[in-house]
């Protein structure tokens, strides 16, 4: 019988899987892959439970051969590629929505023609404050510079 000492995993950045491999050390792994330009603030995801090293090599063959699937909805904003569910940050007031520039949300829905996005705002404590749609030329991708900022929103008039 075979010991189980193999993990699969995927390595994302955000929630972009990157890479997907097997190892038999999580930790040393991660440190290896976040050594890679560009990948410092990854993190692995372990997938499933610790297997058998033959078992975690067929599902690694398994997961190359799979057909990748389309990106959802993807737009041409610049340079950035934006979908569902990517963090933007406004760059201009919404005041019927009390939204201001700069205030990061989650697109949740990319419209026909992929001129304005259904964009999800989000309080502090996890709630929603807002679902606006905002023309594409009202937001941008966030980068990795940007700073969160707290704000108490304010009543219309």
């Amino acid at each position: 019988m075979s010991s189980r000492t193999a993990y699969k995993y995927h390595f994302k950045l955000g929630n972009k899987i990157v890479h997907t491999g097997i190892t038999k050390d999580i930790d040393r792994r991660q440190a290896e892959h976040r050594r890679e330009p560009g990948w410092e603030r990854g993190h692995i995801f372990q997938v499933g439970v610790r297997t058998t090293f033959d078992a975690a090599r067929a599902w690694e063959d398994e997961q190359r051969n799979a057909p990748r699937r389309a990106p959802s909805r993807r737009i041409r904003r610049g340079r950035a590629m934006l979908e569902e569910h990517d963090r933007i940050v406004l760059t201009g007031d919404i005041s019927d929505r009390r939204l201001v520039a700069g205030d990061v949300g989650t697109i949740v829905h990319v419209h026909r023609g992929r001129r304005a996005f259904d964009v999800e705002f989000l309080a502090l404590d996890g709630q929603t404050a807002a679902v606006a749609t905002v023309p594409a030329a009202r937001l941008r991708p966030v980068a990795a510079t940007d700073l969160t900022h707290a704000r108490e929103m304010r009543k219309v008039g």
